[in-house]
């Protein structure tokens, strides 16, 4: 199944936004031309085009983003998992990658892994709306196969999900979709309605972000309403936190797995940092496979820079399978959720 067919959604920016600068992005005539030529439907001339800049400038991550997309509009999926796949380890802090695999992934019907990526994406970016869009769907999906196969009835019929293709880095962050949206092209992804900026006027604008109208009471908000609505945010924070660290765990990758530890941590066994880590590391790159699954998270909040968290964690590796229930103890630093502790429930 090509992975056109599912993007039934538009992406909400209407042209693919390239920072023309020397050295670290597309020229501005190779792009325009691999942007044309990708517009106009001629594919092979906007891989070639675009493969022709990387052959001097291989580490450009704009480039290589495109590249992947032409690929998959060219049917050549295998090649663009291995653009997206080697993206991911090299620039783990972009979620475009993450996302584009996953909705290579869910178009061949490996819905856990799409969602394990997509949970990788939001922990890059925890707000970015793209992401939350085509996961929100994955989750819709799953949900549909568990329901068809209580019901042992292989043959209903189901919705497919409407995952969004991201063709640039940084033109999507927490957005929602354009009502104006451009036609598909043939493959199925959103066509650009306009050209990018000429080498004259390059692009020195961003989007700006979308806010919501206050809210206007006919009541003064109460200060413990507040608190319970700062605690609320606080505690999904936290839940999301914990997801998408059992996610990179299952998905096997150590750096992200180990980012969400706090230079504070103390390792359960009394083993120094460096010799927990480099364990660590080692049983997640020699697995041959990983699922965790966390459920009925509790989050308890100490005070406003502490909570803990309960949850049942199932594991399963090879021959081992376990499930038990865990406490850890995180802490804010520098605007994320830190493990700075970890242990099993008695």
């Amino acid at each position: 199944m090509r992975v056109a067919t599912l993007l039934l959604r538009l992406c909400c920016v209407a042209s693919l936004v390239f920072w023309f600068s020397a050295g670290s992005s597309l020229a501005a005539d190779d792009f325009r031309a691999s942007y044309e030529a990708m517009r106009q439907g001629r594919s092979d001339q906007a891989l070639n085009k675009v493969s022709e800049f990387l052959s001097t400038h291989p580490k450009d991550a704009q480039a290589r983003l495109l590249k992947g997309v032409i690929l998959v509009e060219l049917g050549k999926t295998a090649e663009a998992i291995q653009v997206f796949t080697t993206m991911t380890e090299e620039l783990p802090e972009l979620p475009e990658p993450y996302n584009n695999l996953a909705v290579i992934y869910a178009s061949q019907g490996e819905y856990e892994k799409a969602r394990t990526l997509l949970e990788l994406a939001l922990h890059t970016h925890p707000s970015y709306g793209t992401a939350h869009e085509n996961l929100a769907d994955i989750y819709a999906k799953i949900a549909t196969k568990s329901y068809e196969k209580a019901l042992q009835n292989e043959k209903s019929a189901s919705p497919k999900p409407k995952l969004i293709m991201l063709k640039s880095l940084g033109t999507i962050r927490s957005s929602s979709l354009a009502p104006n949206s451009p036609a598909l092209n043939k493959t199925g992804i959103a066509a650009p309605e306009a050209a990018p900026p000429s080498p004259a006027s390059p692009a020195t604008t961003a989007t700006a972000p979308v806010t919501s109208a206050p809210i206007v009471s006919p009541v003064p908000a109460t200060a413990s309403a507040s608190a319970k609505t700062a605690d609320s945010r606080e505690t999904k924070a936290i839940s999301e936190s914990v997801k998408s660290w059992a996610a990179a765990w299952s998905a096997q990758d150590a750096d992200q797995y180990l980012s969400f530890y706090g230079k504070d941590f103390k390792p359960p066994k009394g083993e120094s940092m460096a010799e927990w880590e480099k364990n660590r590391r080692e049983r997640l790159t020699n697995a041959s496979s990983i699922h965790v699954e966390v459920l009925d998270i509790s989050v308890n909040m100490v005070n406003s820079d502490t909570a803990t968290v309960t949850f049942k964690q199932k594991y399963h590796s090879g021959a081992v399978k376990s499930s038990h229930h865990k406490v850890l103890t995180l802490k804010r630093d520098a605007g994320r959720w830190v493990i700075v502790e970890e242990r099993a429930k008695t």
